[in-house]
């Protein structure tokens, strides 16, 4: 295929529609089909559905970078409490069982459930930390800023909305990549298939065989 872009292939099924208008009217009362007996009105369908699907792409890409990018400038301030939490139990704890079970940061790029587990851990943690009776400690835990268990959880939960949020949107940015591409494969097949079906109805001389897109 010469052409390889969903608008190159809308270009060009545009030069075909206007072709095929010139073919029809040639042809008088036996206008040109395709397979399945597919005509001019359905393929002229087909491209203004490509051509709206195209032109809302780039609002549906913007959408799913703007989705991305709130999702990884979200993750930085969770791993910053993550790692005053270690050094708070280390600090205040590190001789009690809750030292052993800290968990670790999570790699920067990982998948929401790996990422998102960390915290969990975390948070489950702190939780029995506030609820236990800790020789030598009095609780409950706080982080830098006076940062309490609540504050923690609140911004955990608003995390995993911005993930939610995120995987939706990324979601309807794939349904209508592969709507798109479906509807370029088959407007492309169609253009082939108009090509041989000028073949096959057009005069061998004739000036429209000679012009077909």
């Amino acid at each position: 295929m010469a052409t390889t872009t969903a608008g190159d292939i809308l270009q060009l099924a545009k030069s075909v529609g206007i072709h095929w208008a010139q073919v029809n009217s040639a042809l008088g009362r036996n206008p040109l089909t395709l397979r399945g007996g597919y005509d001019k009105s359905r393929f002229d369908a087909d491209v203004t559905d490509l051509e709206n699907q195209l032109a809302r792409m780039p609002d549906v890409e913007n959408g799913a970078g703007i989705a991305q990018d709130e999702r990884d400038r979200a993750r930085p301030a969770l791993k910053v409490r993550l790692k005053q939490f270690r050094a708070a139990v280390e600090n205040k704890l590190g001789d009690t069982p809750f030292f052993t079970e800290l968990p670790l940061q999570p790699p920067a790029r990982t998948t929401e459930a790996t990422f998102l587990k960390a915290f969990d851990d975390m948070q489950s943690l702190w939780t029995r930390i506030n609820a236990a009776t800790i020789p030598g400690f009095l609780g409950p835990l706080m982080l830098a800023g006076r940062y309490t268990l609540a504050q923690f959880t609140a911004d955990l939960a608003a995390l995993r909305t911005i993930y939610d949020r995120t995987r939706q949107t990324l979601d309807t940015a794939d349904l209508a990549r592969g709507k798109r591409d479906r509807g370029t494969r088959a407007l492309w097949e169609r253009v082939k298939q108009y090509r041989k079906g000028c073949t096959a109805d057009l005069d061998p001389g004739s000036d429209l065989l000679k012009t077909v897109p």
